[in-house]
């Protein structure tokens, strides 16, 4: 018996999901290599459904994951992904935020003026970073190093502010 398939007849739907699939074992892959095992459901399912609405954001969220994890890659990727990182837009590059690089420097060097003070500036001047350390920037608050590059690549590099905006943030208690 031979069966000969029709292309025309095969459920595109099916063929997008099992692209989907595979597109989304690609992403986790480097983690699974790093945990020595794979993802299980219904985490693996979770997962999945947050990169068939955000696969941009579900790859930068493993790779940033596959960088940061010390222990369980697998447990860190699944709790950023419930915890919507995926869906989180990161602040623009520095070279895109042009007109906050004088506001940032400015407050930077104005050492005669309290670090709080010069902390509040800042947050006014630009509302978007009050957010991201709001959403985002108090998981990584718990590594001082870390929290001092993220700051850095948004062009806020003066150690006082970031200590500054490190204490307000406080590192989100474990549940």
């Amino acid at each position: 018996m031979v069966v000969v398939l029709d292309p025309s007849k095969i459920s595109s739907t099916t063929t997008t999901t099992e692209s989907t699939r595979a597109a989304f074992a690609r992403v986790i892959a480097p983690l699974e290599a790093q945990a020595g095992r794979r993802m299980g459901n219904p985490h693996r399912q979770k997962c999945f459904e947050a990169f068939e609405r955000y696969p941009h954001g579900v790859e930068v969220v493993a790779r940033d994951t596959a960088a940061d994890a010390t222990r369980n890659p697998l447990g860190l990727f699944y709790w950023r992904i419930t915890n919507g990182w995926h869906e989180l837009e990161p602040l623009p590059k520095p070279e895109a935020r042009a007109e906050m690089a004088p506001i940032a420097d400015v407050v930077a060097l104005e050492e005669d003026v309290p670090v709080d003070v010069r902390a509040d500036r800042l947050l006014e001047a630009d509302p978007s970073l009050r957010s991201w350390l709001v959403r985002v920037g108090i998981h990584y608050a718990h590594n001082e190093r870390v929290f001092h590059e993220e700051l850095v690549k948004i062009g806020i590099s003066d150690p006082e502010l970031v200590a500054e905006l490190r204490r307000r943030f406080p590192a989100e208690e474990a549940a």
